[in-house]
């Protein structure tokens, strides 16, 4: 039998069983399942803006964190979203229930613009690019701001991804203590990618004391940006969990680190947790 006839039995075959089960795995439970009984990871302390006045919330104040400009006044954000045929269109639907994942566990609130100065504008992206979505700064930039979707993959996870970002969360990935979680693998990931996964500096963000956060929505895939196809991907990822050498794949839900943090940065009160 020739190499290209074994190929074209292997290749399906090593499909079907490495790759297909992946996708009907979530994955807090691939993380959390492949690790019982297993030795739990090393616990590292995280720097906290509000160490000095965790026990007592009603101190907390703006004046702790880093880039306190970036919250959006009262916890309010505005919005534009004229391109997707609000308030009935499938696209419309679908941003609402993004924004009421927010508004329901936390104290921000979205309002549609009526001329104010400082608003996200909602725009789609074309449907020939790779990127699903991208949001113009991070937090409150001031004036105009882009909030933008890629039309074929207008799904929620990537709204609730993009929006984090709008509030002011930053990608797991690009902690500036993210080396004490992951291990992340610079040569397997394409070279117009590589800038997603720099480490902020640590005077830019506010950890408020979190670790990584391996359920969260601001967590890149680990095949995410990685070069190959689909299946290389997996066996040539971007990163990977230091702890047990894991993969991870998009989480698709807001987690309750999300929620806390933006709890915290917006000082909220009366809500933890989803």
């Amino acid at each position: 039998m020739s190499r290209a006839a074994v190929a074209a039995i292997i290749y399906p075959i090593l499909f079907i069983l490495c790759v297909v089960p992946l996708f009907f795995v979530p994955a807090s439970a691939l993380f959390g399942g492949l690790t019982r009984g297993k030795s739990a990871p090393p616990q590292f302390k995280v720097e906290d803006e509000y160490e000095t006045v965790r026990g007592h919330p009603e101190k907390r104040s703006k004046k702790f964190l880093n880039n306190k400009e970036m919250l959006w006044k009262s916890a309010v954000v505005i919005y534009k979203a004229s391109t997707i045929g609000c308030p009935s269109s499938f696209q419309c639907l679908t941003l609402m229930d993004a924004m009421s994942k927010f508004s329901q566990n936390t104290c921000v609130r979205f309002k549609e613009w009526t001329g104010e100065t400082d608003y996200v504008d909602l725009v789609l992206i074309d449907s020939s690019t790779e990127i699903l979505g991208g949001a113009e700064g991070l937090g409150r930039k001031g004036g105009k701001q882009l909030f933008m979707i890629n039309k074929e993959t207008f799904h929620e996870f990537v709204i609730l991804h993009e929006l984090g970002h709008v509030l002011g969360l930053i990608d797991e990935v690009r902690r500036p203590d993210r080396d004490n979680f992951i291990d992340v693998f610079p040569n397997n990931i394409r070279p117009d990618q590589r800038h997603f996964f720099q480490k902020h500096n640590r005077t830019d963000v506010n950890l408020l004391g979190k670790p990584f956060d391996h359920e969260s929505i601001m967590l890149y895939a680990s095949g995410a940006g990685a070069k190959g196809g689909i299946l290389w991907r997996h066996i040539q990822p971007a990163y990977k969990s230091k702890s047990h050498g894991l993969i991870l794949l998009q989480n698709l839900h807001l987690s309750h680190g999300d929620i806390h943090t933006i709890n915290d940065l917006y000082r909220c009160r009366g809500k933890s947790h989803i």
